[in-house]
């Protein structure tokens, strides 16, 4: 749908509605971000970094950590790897970890 909204605009004015958008998007995850973590609800993080340097200073060439990084979730991984890292062995086990954990909850 926007790929056809933009045909219809002329060239010049393409950039600015995507730039725009982009704008619009990154607002709302800057809100998402804010937010805090329901107190009923237990959160976990796997964070994805590139390379062998310490994570608080690394990136997965997508995202800081610092940006990824969530202050009191019940447990946090990193992953070396980069920024899509769904599909890598650590990351699925401890998928797999969290699943089972919460499995044995009443």
């Amino acid at each position: 749908m926007m790929r056809e909204f933009l045909w219809h605009l002329p060239p010049a004015s393409r950039g600015r509605v995507m730039a725009l958008a982009a704008g619009v998007v990154v607002s709302l995850l800057a809100a998402g971000c804010a937010t805090p973590i329901a107190s009923a609800v237990e959160a976990h993080s796997i964070i994805a970094v590139r390379g062998d340097g310490p994570p608080e200073q690394g990136n997965d060439g997508v995202v800081k950590y610092k940006s990824a990084h969530i202050d009191g979730v019940a447990s946090e991984l990193i992953v070396r790897s980069a920024h899509s890292t769904q599909a890598t062995p650590a990351t699925i086990e401890e998928v797999r970890r969290i699943l089972y954990a919460h499995l044995k909850e009443p």
